[in-house]
């Protein structure tokens, strides 16, 4: 079958985690070594105009059919996703972050899985430190489990189903966008778990497909941020979504932080059996690994409870449940 025509978004807005010694940024390179025809591929960057310059360089005689750059100036990081969805014109519409490697088969994964009757189609996301430790490392696979592993659900009928996506590493059908979007101004989990939730609500069917895989660039200043903000989130979606699990617990105010902390300590280890078995690790490296995935688990979850209770002791908590309502939720 001939592949669908795709449109792949690349936003600039992650493009400084990228590593000084990449001449590229990270998604754009890895779409280079798809092995997807890129001629069937509709390019559109999202950036700075500075970023709009380099990249009119960069791109220049690239085998795309179309390369579109965007000026965005002062937006926000899914406020970029939204200039280059209004302007694709493929039947499949695909987000790969700018510091974010797709891997060769990311592209052929992701329209197949379109193509066989799902709407959307979640991938496998790594991490890698950068001249320091590549993704098949102990310490990266931990950290990438406990970041990125919640959006696998178990396995039924040997399909593993989404239970969420990540947006620098998903696709869906372009008609989609007149089910649903991001709501605008919201931070980053919160707005990708409320289009998750429009999308599912609506009947659509959404994969998780592991040689959707990408590779996420990491430094420690990035990851911390990451997951203080993800410790505010939690307890914002806590509060916003119906289904989310044990709401009772925000009654609890000052003990809400450590008892989301120690729950997700709880599921990290079966969250990491799963996220293993996607990596491709055998059962023996998975069960020999399970005291770094405790230990990074620890550590992760005590920054995600500093960042709640920072939260919630400047009133960030409050502001942003506010704007989040006024929003429609």
């Amino acid at each position: 079958m001939t592949p669908s025509a795709v449109s792949v978004i690349v936003e600039g807005d992650n493009e400084p985690h990228c590593p000084e010694s990449e001449q590229l940024c990270l998604g754009l390179r890895g779409l280079l070594e798809q092995d997807f025809p890129l001629n069937q591929v509709d390019l559109i960057m999202v950036g700075s105009q500075e970023q709009i310059e380099r990249w009119q360089r960069q791109t220049a005689g690239m085998p795309f059919a179309r390369v579109r750059l965007i000026p965005a100036e002062g937006v926000d990081y899914f406020q970029m996703k939204q200039a280059g969805a209004e302007l694709a014109t493929s039947s499949i519409i695909a987000f790969v972050d700018s510091d974010v490697y797709p891997s060769p088969h990311w592209l052929t994964t992701l329209v197949e899985t379109i193509e066989s009757g799902f709407d959307v189609s979640a991938g496998l996301t790594q991490l890698r430190w950068h001249g320091m430790f590549g993704p098949g490392s102990p310490l990266m696979l931990a950290l990438g489990s406990v970041s990125w592993g919640a959006i696998q659900g178990p396995a039924v009928g040997g399909e593993t189903p989404a239970i969420g996506f990540h947006s620098n590493n998903v696709g869906f059908r372009a008609d989609l966008l007149q089910v649903g979007w991001y709501k605008p101004g919201l931070l980053r989990a919160c707005a990708a778990h409320g289009l998750f939730q429009s999308w599912t609500r609506a009947g659509r069917r959404v994969a998780f497909r592991p040689k959707q895989h990408v590779v996420h660039a990491f430094t420690p200043d990035w990851w911390a941020g990451m997951h203080a903000r993800g410790g505010m989130e939690s307890l914002l979606m806590r509060r916003l979504f119906p289904n989310w699990p044990h709401r009772w617990v925000s009654r609890l105010k000052p003990l809400e932080p450590m008892l989301t902390a120690a729950w997700r300590s709880w599921r990290d280890p079966k969250q990491w059996w799963r996220y293993g078995s996607a990596v491709g690790l055998s059962k023996a490296r998975r069960i020999a690994m399970l005291p770094a995935v405790v230990a990074v688990s620890i550590l992760t979850r005590s920054v995600e409870m500093l960042g709640a209770y920072r939260g919630m002791l400047r009133g960030d908590l409050q502001r942003e449940l506010v704007a989040h309502r006024q929003a429609g939720f």
